[in-house]
């Protein structure tokens, strides 16, 4: 099947959209992430499109669940439905908003914001399977999660390339997504300042 997406950009779209589909008024609380979140297993795979940029990108084409590439299969862009975080070195590198196939995650600007804050280098820029795979043979690749609403942050434990297998290190270790990951559940149930402005108290 193929969809057709529809971007809601104003309270009065939404209003629109919820009376047209018999949707009731909710209230939105906000999603607590599961600490024991499984560490993902993903496969770059080149046999199908995740979504078309230009005059089609209102349409979302099938995709695997693992797929992240773009259609030229040559970058990296998400991961299911989150965006993509790789941590190369000690710089975090995730694609960036000027296209039209990648998602404007708020989760994923958290993540930015709050490493900027402790001074962890960030990159947003298109990013590379052969970059990302080139890192993970000669050890550089430290880290690679996605960040989404539900999760916050998913670690990934593993990505397959072709006929290869590459072992992340271990969750545990991974210093500074373990550490963004604490501070934005500690700042959801104000356990730490919300120096940023992002809870709005009901």
């Amino acid at each position: 099947r193929i969809y057709k997406m529809k971007i809601i950009e104003s309270h009065k779209e939404w209003k629109s959209f919820m009376k047209e589909f018999k949707i009731s008024n909710s209230v939105v609380l906000p999603i607590q992430c599961d600490p024991n979140v499984h560490p993902i297993k993903t496969e770059l795979c080149l046999l199908y499109v995740r979504l078309l940029d230009g005059d089609t990108k209102e349409y979302v084409l099938p995709f695997r669940h693992s797929d992240a590439i773009n259609l030229e299969h040559k970058y990296i862009e998400e991961s299911g439905t989150m965006n993509i975080v790789f941590q190369i070195g000690d710089k975090l590198i995730t694609p960036d908003e000027n296209h039209d196939t990648i998602l404007r995650g708020i989760t994923k600007r958290s993540v930015i914001e709050v490493a900027e804050m402790w001074g962890v280098e960030v990159e947003e820029r298109m990013i590379t399977i052969k970059e990302v795979i080139e890192a993970a043979k000669n050890g550089t690749l430290k880290d690679a999660f996605g960040a989404g609403t539900a999760a916050t942050i998913a670690p990934i434990a593993m990505i397959g390339y072709e006929d290869e297998k590459f072992m992340l290190p271990p969750v545990k270790d991974r210093l500074i997504s373990n550490k963004i990951k604490k501070f934005l559940g500690d700042l959801k149930t104000g356990r730490v300042e919300d120096t940023f402005g992002w809870n709005f108290i009901v």
